[in-house]
């Protein structure tokens, strides 16, 4: 549904959580611990400039140069990193609170002098690989376990201290847990899915073989239903046991955008599988989720996406194919609002935050939009029992 979504420089978004709070007097490198520096391939010195860094109110701004034309404007998406940092927007972030996610972290990253080092405290799960980038020197807390654990409600009232700082790929409505973009933009050769850049032309390539209005009117879902019980309602897809039996031949991404809609629903946490499912040029049919990750927070239902029902799938679904093969102009013209080429938007400049009333607006508007949807659903199911 959506061509291209997510080409960035992925520390670009890192840069800018950074440079909001982060701020480390001495990173801590304590004796007696082995710290292994990544390896960082060598490339031709490169000159890098720091800009001012020039004050708008309580906006932290770049300094315009008069002699270069202005950088675009970062993604709508980057308005999340402020409210994702908000719980230390007046304390800032101390060393304390980088240590105190220590508890379920996997590993600390420590930027020292341009070199990065990192503190193994667990394995994480097959290939969850660190990738160090040009940013300053600082410290920083990851965990690699899919579920958010900083609950909010360990942080609030007049005597709550400031939450621990951690970073993980997913969040919730309940957590602070700061998300940041996946590890699966770099591959994952466990199940056969290449990196994000290859991948994008295997689906550019499939996409324009199969037109929507050719594909096969039928919604699909591949996946793994053992790890959620909200994935059993859809056992009818292909047997993920004899997927890894013979090597996931069937998870080559590109050749599986074959039908007019494709079904995301959350597993254990968030899934990988939604942006593979949105880049595949069908109409999302997207279940209720729980979690959210970095890019999809800006995605609005009805124009990006169909909003399935968590608590009635089947029905949900079956609505969806019906009124979309009922409605095929319409369901086409939802897909051609999307973004159609790769976008590269690094260096960009940070967009200001949500004010109260816009961020109300477009909330409004997500809710009002799910809201329709079920009425139009509701009726129909009405209309086949008269």
């Amino acid at each position: 549904m959506i061509k291209i979504l997510f080409k960035i420089n992925i520390f670009t978004i890192l840069f800018f959580y950074i440079k909001k709070y982060f701020k480390v007097e001495k990173p801590i490198l304590p004796t007696g611990t082995a710290h292994k520096p990544l390896k960082i391939p060598k490339k031709p010195p490169v000159k890098i400039e720091y800009p001012l860094n020039c004050s708008a109110g309580n906006l932290t701004r770049t300094c315009q140069d008069p002699d270069r034309p202005s950088p675009p404007e970062c993604p709508h998406y980057f308005r999340w990193i402020y409210g994702d940092l908000r719980p230390w927007m007046k304390s800032g972030i101390t060393r304390e609170m980088v240590e105190g996610a220590k508890r379920t972290a996997t590993f600390k990253l420590v930027i020292l002098n341009g070199r990065a080092y990192e503190e193994k405290y667990q394995r994480a799960f097959q290939t969850r690989d660190e990738v160090p980038g040009k940013v300053p020197d600082l410290e920083l807390m990851f965990d690699c376990v899919d579920w958010p654990v900083i609950t909010s409600k360990d942080y609030h009232g007049p005597n709550a201290t400031a939450p621990p700082t951690l970073f993980r790929y997913c969040g919730d409505d309940a957590t602070l847990d700061i998300v940041f973009p996946d590890w699966s933009f770099w591959g994952w050769p466990e199940i056969n899915i290449k990196p994000w850049e290859s991948l994008l032309k295997d689906l550019k390539e499939g996409n324009k073989r199969s037109k929507w209005m050719e594909r096969e009117p039928y919604a699909y879902w591949k996946g793994n239903p053992a790890v959620a019980a909200t994935r059993l309602d859809l056992l009818k897809c292909n047997d993920w046991i004899r997927e890894s039996q013979e090597g996931y031949k069937q998870s080559d991404l590109a050749s599986q955008c074959i039908h007019r809609y494709k079904i995301y629903i959350e597993g254990s946490a968030w899934s990988v599988s939604q942006k593979y499912i949105l880049a595949c040029d069908s109409v999302t049919l997207l279940v209720k989720p729980h979690y959210y990750d970095f890019f999809p927070r800006s995605l609005m239902p009805v124009h990006h996406y169909w909003p399935i029902r968590e608590d009635d799938k089947c029905r949900s679904i079956k609505f969806a194919v019906d009124w979309g093969n009922r409605h095929k102009q319409k369901k086409k013209f939802m897909m051609e609002s999307m973004v159609k080429y790769p976008m590269d938007a690094s260096p960009c400049t940070m967009p200001p935050p949500f004010s109260p009333l816009e961020l109300q607006t477009f909330l409004k508007r997500k809710v009002n939009s799910i809201k329709q949807v079920e009425a139009w659903e509701k009726k129909f199911w009405e209309n086949q029992y008269t």
